[in-house]
């Protein structure tokens, strides 16, 4: 299904969106907008990029990180608990040995938690929306969109 675009400079009050628009030169580097905000992605020189941002599984790890950090602060918050000092890591490799991307979470904790502290944060990192729809494999759906289709263009016949 071909779709007209309405317009990448704003953002409408549907599903949280992000665009993608290439800054060359090569094919990485791009600029994403999300809502109001803009970031630079890219490759890593070994891979043909020039490194002048993340690369988009950097960012994926980026999303998880914080989405971690945030959903342990909300609950401490909650209940008191000071997290001066935490720090959530994330390591990643393309290939866990299934065919899969393996990420690997680490929360540092302050020490003035006490052990049942940090079971109980442990417990809630599990709770982030990005390593939920990580780890249950969210649902995808694409669409071709053509900013100015016209009624005459026909699909090439490649039939013959």
């Amino acid at each position: 299904m071909v779709e007209q675009i309405a317009g990448h400079e704003g953002h409408d009050a549907g599903p949280p969106s992000a665009v993608a628009l290439h800054r060359g030169p090569g094919p990485f580097p791009h600029t994403v907008r999300i809502r109001g905000h803009e970031l630079s992605t890219d490759e890593l020189f070994a891979y043909g990029g020039r490194d002048s941002g993340p690369d988009p599984t950097e960012l994926l790890a980026a999303a998880l990180a914080s989405c971690t950090s945030m959903t342990l602060r909300v609950y401490a918050e909650r209940k008191g608990w000071a997290l001066d000092g935490m720090a959530v890591r994330v390591a990643f490799s393309e290939d866990g040995g299934d065919g899969r991307s393996a990420y690997t979470v680490t929360v540092e904790l302050p020490d003035d938690l006490d052990e049942g502290q940090a079971i109980r944060l442990a417990s809630i990192a599990t709770k982030c929306p990005v390593r939920r729809a990580l780890s249950t494999g969210a649902g995808m759906t694409e669409a071709i969109r053509r900013p100015h289709p016209t009624a005459d263009r026909r699909a090439p016949d490649h039939a013959s």
